[in-house]
């Protein structure tokens, strides 16, 4: 896979010199695109950037138009643009409910109002017999994900919804727990203390919390980047794709299984029961 870099250069000239100043060079690369097209999704969502020699994301809608091709029926679909910010800033998301076929390729057009085009080709992996068995229970630490018939997963995610906070939704990847197990299943292991205590919740789950916890497997293709130790998002940023013309970043397809799991503790002789956490303390 190569990548493309967009250069920046600063022509710096000593001083009383006349020297021409060119901040960025000249590019053919003008979208940054990033996200998944998900068969299993009411709604399909893709984050779009323009390259700009500017640091600051712009916090109104970008010059973009992005439509969604089905390539073996040719049916094109616009996608709706929204600005969403974050706690590092704005994005701008693309979005559409028109489901998408598994084992089928699709190919996304982002265009600006001058003409200038990045397109990704996106291929989706077919529905495959994959079995998923999620080891869990109020006495287990951790919980075990166990996924056999594929070795092609894109990613585990716990996921909570926090309905006390107005339905707050949490994402933690689970890519970075992955082992084999001796019959060829990929396990990940989950540890509910260690996720509570990245939300900000106290340690056990409380009634009042009314934490809804799910498990969701995504299945991938071969090219989809190796995300270990980055955040779903960055890694499908800086994961350059021989996919994308003109433009970096990186669009992939999926089929996702999402089922939901009882969070584990630990009971202790001395301080009680407490959270399932990877490294616990000595009470």
């Amino acid at each position: 896979m190569t990548a493309r870099v967009l250069v920046f250069a600063a022509l710096v000239g000593l001083a009383g010199c006349d020297v021409p100043f060119e901040p960025v060079l000249e590019s053919d690369l003008y979208f940054s695109l990033s996200g998944y097209l998900d068969v299993s999704a009411d709604t399909q969502w893709v984050r779009i950037e323009p390259l700009s020699p500017t640091a600051d994301p712009d916090p109104e809608a970008i010059d973009a138009v992005a439509t969604l091709v089905d390539l073996e029926s040719g049916t094109s679909v616009p996608m709706t643009q929204r600005v969403r910010t974050f706690p590092n800033g704005p994005a701008h998301l693309f979005w559409t409910t028109e489901a998408v076929r598994p084992d089928a390729t699709y190919r996304l057009d982002v265009r600006r109002s001058d003409g200038a085009e990045t397109r990704a080709t996106v291929v989706i992996p077919p529905v495959e017999d994959v079995e998923i068995d999620i080891l869990d229970g109020e006495t287990r630490c951790p919980t075990n994900v166990y996924v056999g018939g594929t070795d092609q997963v894109a990613d585990v995610q716990t996921r909570y919804t926090v309905f006390r906070a107005g339905g707050t939704k949490y994402r933690f990847t689970k890519l970075e727990s992955l082992g084999y197990e001796l019959d060829g299943r990929l396990r990940f292991s989950a540890y509910y203390g260690d996720d509570a205590e990245r939300m900000g919740l106290p340690g056990l789950p409380l009634p009042e919390d009314q934490v809804l916890s799910e498990i969701t497997v995504a299945i991938g293709t071969e090219d989809w980047p190796d995300i270990v130790g980055l955040d779903l998002e960055t890694a499908l940023i800086l994961s350059p794709s021989e996919r994308i013309e003109n433009g970096v970043g990186f669009v992939g397809g999926t089929v996702t299984t999402t089922r939901t799991f009882e969070p584990g503790t630990i009971t202790s002789g001395f301080s009680g029961r407490f959270p399932c956490v990877s490294n616990p303390r000595t009470p």
